[in-house]
């Protein structure tokens, strides 16, 4: 089984504490969805995309989404280019506090026994983790790990926006950079 992982966090500025929260969507690479879950804290905007990956990695290492052993490979997509080029290892990670956070994402990941990958992609395409975001710094509740994913308290209508073709070419363009294929 391959897993995309979509991951998000807001509600404060990249350097101020309050109020945000963190969530992450898990589907399969067939686009069914397995489970979500958004967690309120209080940190910077970047602690909360941090706390989305972390969230993920907790939960998948719980064996949550499903057991280990089925998980072929697992692709993280974030809209945080700071985040996925910090834990791809591509930029440094100057702040002390979140060094604690990617040093933790590694150690998850390095026990898993399977290949994880960090991808960035548009906004527009984490809809689902946005909303689950939103929701969250709105007011309502926690969710737990099989909620279906709120309405976004911030419109009225809920565009869908197809998200299957551009999840495989990112994901495809991932696995690519690993081997160091062309394009």
């Amino acid at each position: 089984m391959i897993l995309n992982i979509f991951t998000d966090g807001g509600g404060g500025m990249s350097s101020t504490y309050c109020d945000c929260a963190a969530a992450y969507v898990v589907e399969t690479s067939e686009n069914m969805y397995l489970g979500s879950r958004s967690v309120c804290l209080v940190g910077t905007n970047n602690d909360a995309e941090y706390m989305g990956v972390l969230s993920a990695l907790r939960d998948m290492k719980a064996g949550e989404f499903a057991p280990l052993d089925e998980i072929e490979k697992v692709y993280f997509m974030s809209d945080s280019m700071l985040i996925v080029n910090q834990i791809s290892g591509e930029w440094r990670c100057k702040d002390l506090k979140l060094r604690v956070h990617l040093e933790e994402i590694h150690k998850i990941r390095n026990s898993l026994p399977f290949p994880i990958s960090f991808g960035w992609h548009k906004r527009i395409f984490n809809t689902d983790a946005d909303h689950l975001c939103a929701a969250a710094t709105a007011g309502s509740p926690k969710t737990v790990f099989t909620d279906p994913i709120p309405p976004d308290p911030r419109k009225k209508k809920v565009k869908s926006h197809a998200r299957s073709k551009p999840i495989i070419h990112l994901a495809r363009a991932i696995e690519h950079r690993e081997q160091r294929l062309p394009g």
